[in-house]
């Protein structure tokens, strides 16, 4: 089998920052919050998404049986964050609504703290989180009960809650990979500017009328 280019695996993971960018963006949730509240999750929530699309893709693709493919993660991220990743692969669910679901559940979990060099110290408003984690969970479960019928929604239920925890620690491990905290940093950056640049634009349709 020919082995894998370096390059092309680097931009494979690109497309995860970018996806996440677009993600953040266009999720009013996160964006209605204030702005301290959005300045904090939009770092856990970067990672989260970043990390549960990897995981999520390598599944649905089958790249973990893939051996040149794994080879070169080593390369790039080391053998430890390929070991964390491959183990959270273990519980993901395949079906792709569900995987949509579960993503902004991590994202909205603020009684799991990930603490960097890089997150700021404040602290979000838990009553709001707690509404919009509250939100996504009875979507979700619903979303399982009416496609798979009680005893199969719990125990998806039970996998995912499973994969959710798995993914926390590759995140925190990953908080030790510079190109990945840069990559994040990049995100929020770029998010942060775009949302800033949105209100000025919403000031100024609002003062002109």
């Amino acid at each position: 089998m020919k082995p894998f280019d370096q390059t092309l695996v680097k931009d494979f993971f690109t497309l995860f920052y970018e996806t996440t960018e677009l993600c953040l963006r266009s999720n009013n949730d996160l964006c209605n919050l204030s702005s301290n509240d959005r300045s904090v999750l939009f770092r856990t929530g970067a990672d989260c998404i970043t990390c549960f699309g990897r995981a999520f893709s390598i599944c649905q693709y089958q790249l973990n049986t893939c051996q040149s493919f794994l080879n070169m993660l080593h390369t790039i991220y080391g053998e430890q964050s390929v070991a964390v990743t491959l183990n959270s692969i273990k519980f993901v669910d395949t079906d792709i609504a569900l995987a949509k679901m579960a993503g902004l559940l991590l994202v909205f979990s603020n009684n799991t703290c990930i603490f960097s060099s890089t997150t700021p110290l404040d602290h979000v408003n838990a009553s709001v989180m707690l509404q919009v984690q509250n939100k996504y969970a009875e979507v979700t479960w619903k979303y399982l009960l009416y496609r798979y019928g009680y005893y199969h929604a719990v125990q998806r239920f039970m996998y995912l809650i499973q994969f959710l925890l798995t993914l926390t620690q590759t995140i925190s491990h990953l908080q030790s990979i510079r190109s990945h905290v840069n990559d994040i940093e990049s995100i929020v950056e770029n998010t942060e500017l775009a949302l800033i640049l949105d209100d000025i634009d919403q000031i100024n349709e609002t003062t002109d009328h």
